[in-house]
């Protein structure tokens, strides 16, 4: 017999994991908040952590991170997996590009350093849709329509970011859906009304600036009244890692953006709290 979903869960209650507290909010009206949201770099919380893993989403549900960043490939058959790199080499137990392995095949690699097979994008959708997570997903070049037909299905589509980095990907991205909510690459001034100009719907664009870029760029962006997201992967993680978590706090404060991704989320959470 099939437990109702409560009774499912109740052993993760106890164990104080999946079942978390984290709000099934629409990423929308967390945005709004005034603290900003701190998302996990490849589902990661330290240099231990294996990237783009279950284990790795569950462990950062369990330390209350409210967002993750996970990469999406797709196999040749069509299939949807967790996967940064364009080959298997790095990270797993197989070898070559993951787009010429079936999904049969891929399911038979595991993670290094892990008895985790490599992750369907499903079961990570499942798992963000139980415990609340906030989902941003990097999708190199794998389909958009089947990427947002897995997110709908889910009923994660109010609760998922998908970055894109080209003008070409971000009008793919919005041609495939208006529900999800679209991050644009802002390089210079310009591009800051050039994406406000193609955008469908305004409500659904977020402008994605790089951390070394100066701080004009990220002014320019809150002048235009569209949230921003930045990261702090190794320049501003490695110095805030040596020298003290008030590196993020001042990055914060004169960059102000709504998102942050960060290696490190706990520390970064912790110097803004």
């Amino acid at each position: 017999m099939k437990l109702p979903p409560l009774f499912r869960c109740l052993p993760h209650l106890l164990l104080g994991s999946l079942c978390s507290t984290l709000p099934a909010r629409d990423l929308q009206e967390r945005l709004r908040e005034d603290r900003p949201l701190i998302c996990s770099h490849r589902a990661v919380l330290s240099n231990q952590t294996v990237e783009n893993s279950l284990a790795g989403i569950r462990a950062c549900v369990e330390q209350g991170v409210e967002m993750v960043e996970i990469d999406v490939a797709e196999s040749s058959d069509g299939a949807l997996f967790l996967l940064h790199d364009t080959t298997l080499d790095r990270t797993t137990t197989g070898s070559g590009p993951l787009s010429d392995q079936t999904s049969a095949g891929i399911l038979n690699f595991f993670l290094k350093d892990s008895h985790e097979r490599i992750p369907r994008f499903r079961e990570a959708l499942d798992l963000a849709r139980e415990t609340g997570l906030y989902l941003m997903l990097d999708v190199k070049s794998a389909a958009l329509d089947k990427v947002w037909a897995e997110v709908s299905d889910a009923g994660m589509g109010n609760r998922v970011l998908i970055l894109t980095f080209s003008e070409r990907r971000t009008q793919e991205a919005f041609a495939v859906s208006r529900e999800w909510l679209v991050s644009v690459l802002i390089q210079q001034e310009r591009d800051v009304g050039l994406h406000l100009g193609s955008a469908p719907v305004r409500e659904g664009v977020l402008f994605y600036i790089n951390q070394r870029a100066e701080q004009r760029l990220f002014e320019a962006a809150a002048q235009s009244g569209i949230p921003t997201i930045t990261d702090a992967m190794r320049f501003l993680d490695a110095k805030a890692s040596a020298e003290g978590g008030h590196h993020y706090r001042e990055f914060l404060e004169t960059r102000r953006p709504r998102i942050l991704v960060s290696d490190f989320p706990l520390q970064a959470r912790a110097a803004v709290e």
